[in-house]
């Protein structure tokens, strides 16, 4: 038992393949005025996007659609990592989701196609922002260890009455807010990961 288990964390100690990557990330979110939906489109720096909206109706039905790595969407935003934290700054996205409706009657959950629409005008909340840190997880028990190593480095904008979003569902739009918070983003990242 002591030699697997010796063996076991000296296999996981040895140095493996390492992958080094830079991006800058940028996203655009907004909320609808009513607190009743929620949107979000962020690039993930390779071309894709994770893009979502979460969002309750007037009649109790509830539409959720997220896609990690959507690849026809649109993005804008003004902000650049490091910019003074002054000023006002704007962003725009738009992305098509694969989602859930769910009846509030029935409690059926229908597929739907969500489209997601999001302006931000003029953010004025201005904040820069650091993270960093190490995630170390396995992809199943006894196979790779990932011990990743990730630095953000930042600024976002944001206010309350500043971000817009329209959400259709199959075609139709079921919410069309203005005046709602609304948020855009940008920062970089340096990833290092190394596999053992």
């Amino acid at each position: 038992m002591a030699l697997t288990l010796a063996a076991g964390v000296s296999a996981i100690a040895q140095a493996g393949p390492v992958t080094v990557t830079r991006s800058n990330v940028k996203q655009v979110d907004a909320q609808t005025s009513d607190y009743m939906g929620y949107a979000f489109i962020g690039d993930n720096g390779d071309g894709t996007a994770a893009a979502g909206v979460f969002l309750g109706l007037p009649d109790g039905t509830f539409i959720d659609g997220y896609d990690p790595a959507n690849v026809g969407f649109f993005l804008e935003s003004e902000m650049k990592p490091g910019q003074a934290g002054k000023g006002t700054y704007s962003g725009s996205g738009h992305a098509i989701v694969q989602g859930t409706s769910l009846d509030p009657v029935t409690l059926v959950a229908s597929p739907v196609t969500l489209e997601i629409t999001i302006d931000v005008a003029e953010a004025d909340e201005v904040g820069a922002f650091v993270q960093q840190g190490i995630n170390v997880h396995r992809d199943n028990p006894g196979e790779v260890f990932h011990v990743q190593r990730q630095h953000y480095r930042g600024n976002q904008a944001w206010s309350m009455t500043c971000g817009s979003m329209t959400i259709a569902v199959d075609g139709v739009v079921v919410v069309d807010s203005t005046a709602g918070y609304g948020g855009v983003t940008n920062f970089d990242i340096h990833s290092v990961e190394r596999f053992r």
